[in-house]
C-alpha cells in the first residue's frame, strides 16, 4: 500500500459524494485525513508533500459556489491534487473544469480527476441506489491507479474536459427550509446547514434565502 499522505477536502450534503472519495482515498493509502468544507473553515496551510484529493458535487453544471469559496481560503504548498467530481447522472459540463482551476489557483498540480455517477440529491429516482457496489470498485481502483501513478514519479499536470468560460449559471430560486409538525425546534438543522439558512433560535420561521449555487 502506498505511504503517500492523503487529505481530502470534501463537500457532501447527501454523503454520497464522500463515500465516493473515501474509497478512491482507501485505494491510495490505509489512513487519510479530512476537511469537511460543509462547515465553514478558517485560512489555513496545508503541509507540503500531501496529496490532496477535492471531491465536490455538481450543480447545475457547475461546482457550488460555496465549496469555491471555501477551497480558496487554503494555501497548498504546491501540493499534488485529484479532482473529482459527482454528478445525478445527467451530465457534469464544465464542473471538473471549474475545480481544477479552482485547485490550480491554490497552487495546486492536478495530477489526476474523474467525474462518478451518484444519485440525484433532489429527484431520488435518478441513478438511484447509486453509487452502487460496482461504483465503489471503481472509485477504489481508481484510487490505487493514482497511487501507482505517484510510485512511478509520474506527476505530470493533467488537462480535463470543459470550456474555460464555464456554464452559465441559472438564475438562484428563493429557497426557503420547511418544518413540519414533528419538528420539536431543536436546532439540529440549524447546526448542519452548510449556508446558514435556518434560524437557530426558531427553525420554525422560514426566511427566504436565495441559495445561488
Amino acid at each position: 500500500m502506498n505511504k503517500q499522505k492523503v487529505i481530502q477536502l470534501i463537500f457532501s450534503p447527501t454523503g454520497t459524494t464522500k463515500k465516493i472519495a473515501d474509497e478512491i482515498c482507501k485505494g491510495i493509502c490505509e489512513k487519510f485525513t479530512t476537511i469537511d468544507l460543509y462547515f465553514e473553515i478558517e485560512k489555513q496551510t496545508i503541509e507540503s508533500n500531501v496529496l490532496i484529493i477535492a471531491a465536490i458535487p455538481v450543480y447545475g453544471g457547475r461546482v457550488p459556489h460555496i465549496a469555491v469559496e471555501r477551497i480558496m481560503k487554503l494555501n497548498t504548498a504546491g501540493n499534488q491534487a485529484v479532482a473529482i467530481v459527482v454528478y445525478g447522472n445527467r451530465a457534469y459540463d464544465d464542473a471538473l473544469l471549474e475545480l481544477k482551476d479552482t485547485l490550480d489557483m491554490i497552487g495546486c498540480k492536478v495530477i489526476a480527476g474523474g467525474a462518478f455517477v451518484a444519485e440525484h440529491s433532489m429527484i431520488r429516482e435518478i441513478a438511484a441506489g447509486r453509487p452502487d457496489r460496482n461504483d465503489i470498485e471503481t472509485a477504489f481502483n481508481f484510487g490505487k491507479k493514482i497511487a501507482d501513478k505517484l510510485n512511478c514519479n509520474d506527476t505530470k499536470e493533467i488537462t480535463v474536459p470543459g470550456n474555460s468560460g464555464y456554464k452559465d449559471k441559472k438564475p438562484a430560486n428563493g429557497m426557503t427550509p420547511k418544518t413540519n409538525k414533528a419538528c420539536i425546534a431543536c436546532g439540529k438543522c440549524a447546526k448542519v446547514c452548510p449556508v446558514g439558512a435556518i434560524l437557530a433560535d426558531d427553525p420554525k420561521k422560514l426566511p427566504k434565502i436565495v441559495l445561488a449555487v
